[in-house]
């Protein structure tokens, strides 16, 4: 495996498409993976056992190489507040924004509840990047 020096910041990394997402950056030998984890406290427990399975895998493909052991710093927050979306986003390489509010149950209100949260989020993720310099 090669090592790649950037960090890069998944957002919704708890969510379905972003565990997969950090499964294949991490297998990719991406050293540090910034999991955005929205909403606070939610469940992240499998992602912290998909990069230690694929640590103690490379631990034991890798005996004569230099090891890379992948991080997972999580920053949990809400996509709506800039902030929390600066402090996941900053010192990383590129961001992969698939973070999008989502219910199953119908919305009170859908337009305050889902619309609004995934558009101001998209747009904080976007002025985050542009801050720290990302095209």
């Amino acid at each position: 495996m090669r090592e790649k020096e950037e960090r890069v910041c998944v957002t919704g990394a708890n969510g379905f498409i972003g565990s997969w997402l950090v499964q294949s950056l991490a297998e990719e030998g991406y050293s540090s993976i910034h999991a955005a984890v929205y909403p606070p406290g939610s469940d992240r427990s499998h992602l912290f056992h998909i990069v230690n399975t694929i640590n103690q895998q490379q631990q034991q493909e890798e005996e004569e190489e230099e090891k890379v052991i992948i991080t997972l710093p999580v920053f949990e927050g809400n996509l709506v507040d800039y902030d929390a979306v600066c402090k996941a986003v900053e010192g990383c390489a590129g961001v992969f924004h698939v973070a999008s509010p989502c219910t199953l149950e119908d919305p009170v209100e859908p337009e305050r509840e889902l619309i609004l949260p995934a558009v101001q989020g998209t747009v904080n993720i976007l002025m985050a990047a542009k801050r720290f310099g990302h095209k």
